[in-house]
């Protein structure tokens, strides 16, 4: 989990290639089960608070390849999953899965995605 985290930060910048590199294959989705769990263990919450920032790192927009990770976002679970971590987790994770949600919602397609079905506006709303 450190591995991607210094590999996704290298002097808190994105390098472009691996943003294009990683998200391809979809490798960020094998943090997804981290994501889901709902168990309060301290271990298990530094697991989850890693596992977003690292999907954190990826929400960079505005890198060339932006456009690239904001598909890969919302053709994935990342925003169901994001929600669920701000109504079930700890404050650390909360914060983090907000600044996913709210990095996704500032951007125009993230925004239309969100609104596109009133199930997804009334779950980001609530």
């Amino acid at each position: 989990m450190k591995i991607y985290t210094i590999l996704f930060r290298k002097n808190n910048v994105i390098n472009v290639f691996l943003l294009q590199d990683h998200t391809k294959p979809k490798i960020p989705q094998y943090f997804y089960p981290f994501l889901k769990s709902c168990r309060d263990e301290k271990p298990l919450e530094y697991v989850r608070i890693t596992s977003l920032g690292v999907l954190g790192a990826l929400t960079k927009f505005d890198d060339p390849y932006g456009s690239h990770a904001l598909h890969f976002f919302l053709e994935s679970e990342v925003v169901p999953l994001c929600l669920a971590c701000m109504d079930l987790c700890d404050e650390m994770s909360r914060k983090v899965a907000t600044l996913i949600v709210k990095k996704i919602l500032m951007q125009e397609r993230g925004m239309s995605y969100c609104c596109a079905t009133t199930e997804r506006f009334f779950s980001i709303v609530q």
